[in-house]
């Protein structure tokens, strides 16, 4: 079984003894592990990110923004790793902020190698069927 800490070479081999990782449904918003593991900063979020955030005036969303990588500023993590936006009143897999996440949230398709990695890496956070 794969843990979180495993490399991306032995996350794309794979681990086909249990596939249901790389089974559908893929939706994102009833899934969510792609952001269990978002430790302080590593989501970073681009200018295009700040800039409609300023627009809309998500004050929420900017005040929680720490340093991350390249001078760059990313999401907070919780102390498990998972994602601050993680979670709402209805789904602890939902994005809080999902019509107006960052870029690189958006770039994780459902059903991408990166969200069936992520699934293999996580299989064991996957919501029951």
């Amino acid at each position: 079984m794969a843990s979180a800490s495993a490399s991306l070479d032995d996350l794309r081999d794979g681990d086909r003894e249990n596939p249901r990782e790389d089974e559908g449904p893929f939706e994102c918003r009833s899934c969510g592990v792609c952001c269990r593991d978002a430790s302080d900063g590593r989501v970073l979020v681009s200018a295009d990110d700040l800039l409609r955030w300023k627009r809309q005036d998500r004050t929420d969303i900017l005040g929680q923004l720490v340093p991350g990588h390249f001078s760059q500023l990313g999401f907070a993590a919780r102390p498990n790793g998972q994602c601050i936006h993680q979670g709402t009143a209805h789904n602890p897999n939902d994005c809080s902020i999902y019509e107006t996440r960052a870029e690189p949230c958006k770039a994780v398709e459902a059903g991408s190698q990166e969200c069936r990695m992520q699934r293999r890496a996580f299989r064991h956070l996957l919501p029951a069927r």
